[in-house]
């Protein structure tokens, strides 16, 4: 699960390492085998003869990535090599080049368009991340990797393209899946469709694919079996969700921070609700978990504040820490128990266990699922009918 909030110790904690990494990357410059008569970039000599460059002046507005230095042929950007270059507008990459290191455009906030050499084969974690200004990318016919949140926190992104022989990923309608279309791995934050379908043939929504998508207010998932971590992360505009059968878990922070979520149908095939699964829908007021389930985790309705009713099954088992029923205190800067809430428990069962262990208000429900009992009506109604028919067939007989 990839969080992006420190409080407190962490904070102070992230600016040391920060500060510690700077100091060790302005040590490591000494290490280069060579740098540009400019002084724009070092490189390292890899093994085949070719070499991967790094930018050694946060300052540029514009960039021209050299195809050679010192008669070495670039085939590489190194980890972070342009990582807060800030006020970097326009790059020019050479033919030739043939990776895109980690971090290597992370938080080029000014960063407005890059055409991607067509030699590109792998572009690693967070390349483009934080790069804001960003509206669209054409992944080459050559790339065969895109690493994980590669385009992580790209607000301004409207599309991505894929050129049409590439062997491994494809777009539709401006969104990145795999080659043959069963993981939808990108969703661009800035497309401004309010609804979205996803096609019939995905089977997998992946890690992080939603993230930050501000103007969808309703999506089909039509017949997806599962969902990645952080799915649908700070999803702002999301209002209804119905996540279909066949997905029998709900990993961690999946619809975290979905402040505009009012209603979510959850599956009778679910299993499991995740980390921080729910963390922060403040508009939902109430949700039905279905009968099967059988573990919640940590937090994983945390601070949901307009929650008014919530039921536990009794097929639930496992039940992790402030899952329900708590909320995040401003003014105690603490954790506060939700008073507006009512736990619908079942006697002697681990949710009952967890909101009398916990001073929330509950109420006792019947064991039996819903569906079973109206099936169990349906039942009698037919016995019952049954029988008067044939009370009736018997007295025509015997006149």
């Amino acid at each position: 699960m990839k969080l992006i909030k420190f409080t407190g110790a962490a904070l102070a904690s992230a600016m040391l390492t920060a500060m510690l990494s700077a100091v060790t990357a302005a040590a490591a410059n000494d290490a280069y085998d060579g740098k540009t008569s400019n002084g724009n970039y070092g490189y390292i000599l890899k093994e085949n003869g070719t070499i991967t460059v790094d930018c050694l002046n946060s300052q540029l507005e514009t960039a021209e990535v050299p195809a050679q230095i010192d008669g070495y042929a670039v085939t590489g950007l190194a980890d972070g090599c342009f990582d807060g270059c800030e006020f970097l507008t326009e790059i020019s990459l050479p033919d030739g080049l043939v990776e895109i290191g980690d971090a290597a455009f992370y938080d080029c906030i000014k960063l407005t368009e890059i055409t991607l050499p067509e030699t590109v084969t792998t572009i690693g974690s967070d390349a483009f991340s934080g790069c804001t200004a960003l509206s669209e990318i054409t992944i080459p016919e050559s790339v065969t990797e895109i690493r994980s949140y590669a385009f992580d926190s790209t607000e301004g992104m409207t599309a991505f393209h894929v050129a049409q022989g590439n062997p491994n990923y494809t777009a539709i309608d401006g969104v990145l899946f795999d080659k043959a279309c069963t993981t939808l791995l990108r969703y661009p934050e800035a497309k401004a469709d309010a609804s979205y379908t996803v096609p019939a043939a995905c089977r997998s929504i992946a890690d992080w694919a939603f993230i930050g998508a501000k103007n969808l207010e309703a999506i089909d998932l039509a017949n997806v079996q599962t969902i990645g971590e952080d799915a649908f992360y700070y999803c702002v505009g999301l209002k209804s969700v119905v996540i279909p059968e066949g997905v029998e878990e709900l990993v961690g922070a999946a619809f975290c921070y979905c402040v505009g979520l009012e209603e979510i149908k959850l599956p009778s095939t679910l299993k499991k609700i995740g980390e921080n699964c729910f963390y922060s829908c403040t508009a939902l007021t109430e949700v039905r978990l279905p009968h099967g389930l059988q573990q919640i985790d940590s937090y994983a309705f945390f601070h949901c504040t307009s929650l008014k009713k919530i039921n536990i099954p009794k097929t639930v088992e496992t039940i992790s820490g402030y899952c329900i029923g708590y909320f995040y205190d401003e003014e105690s800067e603490g954790r506060g128990v939700q008073e507006n809430l009512t736990v619908q428990v079942t006697k002697q069962t681990a949710g009952y266990t967890y909101a009398s262990g916990n001073d929330l208000t509950y109420e006792f429900v019947s064991g039996i699922p819903a569906q079973t009992i109206v099936t169990g009506v349906i039942i009698a109604v037919v016995i019952a009918a049954a029988a008067v028919m044939g009370f009736i067939m018997l007295k025509r007989k015997r006149r």
